[in-house]
């Protein structure tokens, strides 16, 4: 049994549609289950609806609203056999009345909390899944569309929720393999959940790789197949380096890393539960099926080149610190450490001397109340447009002199943190954010493409 996740510009229109479905038919002897996002920019659209909504903006919201309706219904009419009298044109309509409600209650209220923008967001995936199981059912696969909230069950962090693996794991083999059992293909939404109490959760955007993983890893699955509009993982992004390849085959660790500082492929959390789990990973195209794409696993064959990859993450911020000499530098660092926990901001980089605290983090503007508590511990200083550019590859931590060869590539450029040997597979460095393409250009072609 396998899991094959599709993205939501692999559905983006009826071509792609066939070709997705010809592609799961290639793989029906191996038990697919098909996780689906939404289609084409749909999240972002009814994410846009909302904000509109929120502002009150009524008239605004209803045309995108509209322009969502006849795209899903277009789709529809050119994918699926007799779809004005089927029962899935009539199950879009109902989500399309119920979007409408959602939109006119926050355009009254003029409010919008979480847990509704999550409630909202997820009938990008709902309307997909329904469109695509009957298309599979009409091509002669028999499909069943469930609903992932009914297992994946979460924590109550909406917009960026928690699968719970101990209550979700259970819930996913009961009500998914009988399904596969039977010789129907699960048809499952990806991005979405639920808490204990039945509210609708959201993992973040690209959050159905991470359904993907997950529920592979709770049925033991061969093989996660996640197919994208990309080839796989690139060795930087080919908007900056236009001769990026692919990399053929990469560690869980590295993936891991390289998404964490930047890289745009994978959610953040995509591989936790295939690592924990011993589940291998593929990043194919789905419009080119036939190309190698990325295998992740725990122990990946050597690759041509040290670094595997260079990426970087733009939009942040350096908070300095010189503490207070009359405290611990313990102490201090405690407390700046806490501030950004209890604030939920994640420090990219962490920096830590006898009297100064560094951290590379996104660039927020901050509370006052946080700007406070900061300066209760040293005197703060913010310098923003910073960006870290990352080097990823098996083991860089033991090449003798490596930091030296990246100082010395980097040139005049100022470096004003540098994290080595903290991770065993990755170099960062913290630079204004104005030279990061150029370094990243300069790092590929002097440790990759060389």
């Amino acid at each position: 049994m396998i899991v094959m996740k599709f993205g939501g510009m692999s559905i983006a229109d009826a071509p792609s549609v066939l070709r997705v479905i010809e592609i799961i038919r290639s793989f029906i002897q191996e038990k697919p289950v098909v996780v689906y996002s939404a289609m084409g920019k749909t999240t972002r659209n009814l994410l846009n609806i909302a904000q509109l909504s929120k502002t009150g903006r009524s008239a605004e919201a209803g045309e995108k609203l509209q322009e969502i309706i006849d795209f899903h219904h277009g789709l529809g009419g050119l994918v699926l056999r007799d779809y004005p009298s089927s029962p899935v044109h009539g199950l879009l309509e109902h989500y399309f009345r119920e979007i409408r409600s959602l939109f006119e209650g926050v355009c009254v209220l003029r409010d919008l909390t979480d847990r509704s923008l999550d409630a909202f967001l997820a009938y990008g995936e709902r309307i997909s899944t329904a469109i695509m199981a009957r298309a599979l059912s009409d091509q002669g696969m028999p499909a069943t569309l469930m609903d992932a909230r009914s297992f994946m069950i979460t924590d109550d962090r909406f917009g960026q929720a928690r699968p719970l693996e101990e209550i979700a794991f259970p819930k996913i083999r009961e009500q998914i393999l009988p399904v596969i059992e039977r010789g129907f293909v699960p048809v499952i939404q990806g991005y979405i959940g639920a808490t204990q109490h039945g509210a609708t959760t959201t993992f973040g955007f690209e959050g159905s790789d991470l359904t993907a993983t997950f529920i592979g890893s709770a049925l033991e699955a061969r093989d996660v197949k996640i197919w994208k509009d990309v080839p796989g993982i690139m060795s930087a992004d080919p908007a900056v380096v236009p001769e990026a390849r692919t990399v053929s085959h990469i560690s869980f660790e590295e993936a891991s890393e390289l998404t964490f500082f930047g890289a745009q492929v994978l959610h953040p959390r995509t591989l936790e539960p295939a690592r924990a789990w011993g589940v291998p990973v593929h990043v194919l195209h789905s419009q080119r099926p036939d190309a190698p794409g990325t295998e992740i696993q725990e122990r990946p064959g050597d690759g041509k080149s040290a670094v595997r990859s260079v990426t970087s993450r733009k939009g942040l911020m350096l908070l300095g610190m010189k503490t207070l000499r009359s405290r611990p530098n313990h102490e201090s660092i405690r407390r700046f450490l806490e501030i950004l926990d209890r604030e939920r901001i994640v420090p990219y980089l962490f920096s830590a001397s006898e009297s100064y605290l560094a951290a590379a983090i996104p660039g927020l503007e901050l509370a006052e109340h946080v700007l406070n508590d900061f300066q209760r511990i040293g005197d703060l200083s913010l310098v923003p447009s910073m960006a870290t550019v990352t080097l990823v590859g098996q083991s860089l931590a033991g090449l003798p002199g490596f930091l030296s060869r990246v100082l010395d590539a980097a040139g005049e450029r100022e470096v004003r943190l540098v994290a080595h040997r903290s991770s065993p597979n990755s170099l960062t460095l913290l630079v204004e954010e104005s030279c990061a393409d150029d370094l990243v250009r300069r790092f590929h072609h002097r440790f990759i493409s060389h």
